[in-house]
């Protein structure tokens, strides 16, 4: 069951652009992740925190990317 507060919006089968998602993990890696020689995983998980952490420290770096204008929600009916 889907709350009357909630509008599922379908996206097509393979569609990684328009998915928000998709644009931050890219975000991640074009500016924080790459090119970068890891010695061990924590060293890598170490970078994914704390990319993960700069990122959401920033509101409008979020709004940015994680904003679609094709996900307007429908008027409410009645």
């Amino acid at each position: 069951m889907v709350p009357d507060s909630i509008t599922i919006i379908l996206l097509p089968p393979y569609s990684p652009e328009l998915n928000p998602a998709e644009r931050i993990w890219h975000f991640l890696r074009s500016h924080w992740l790459s090119s970068r020689v890891f010695a061990d995983l924590e060293d890598v998980i170490g970078a994914c925190v704390d990319a993960w952490n700069r990122f959401v420290a920033d509101p409008d770096l979020i709004a940015s990317l994680c904003h679609v204008a094709w996900a307007i929600p429908p008027e409410p009916s009645g």
